[in-house]
């Protein structure tokens, strides 16, 4: 039967000794006091946590799926963009009309 625990170091967190767990907790800096239950509870919050930050840290904190073909889409007709200071640029597909005054 399967361990509900995090593996870690090849065994699940439930199989470690008292003081693999006590070594752990102390690493992450974690209180180390408390019955073996309550260690490997303490310890499984801790790795529970630190992977829900890895997994939202990929996603750029985007709690979502990527959705395919999702992105910018390019604007029909827009053609190349002016450069700053370079004067009027024409607009594709628009023609000049005279100023009257």
């Amino acid at each position: 039967m399967s361990s509900p625990y995090p593996i870690l170091g090849n065994r699940p967190i439930d199989q470690w000794k008292v003081t693999e767990l006590k070594e752990e907790l102390k690493r992450r800096k974690l209180t180390t006091k408390g019955l073996k239950d309550d260690l490997i509870r303490r310890l499984d919050e801790s790795l529970r946590i630190e992977m829900e930050n890895a997994r939202k840290e990929s996603n750029n904190g985007f709690d979502c799926e990527p959705v395919v073909g999702a992105g910018p889409q390019p604007v029909v007709g827009a053609g190349p963009q002016p450069i700053f200071g370079a004067g009027p640029q024409p607009v594709a597909g628009v023609i000049p009309q005279p100023v009257l005054e």
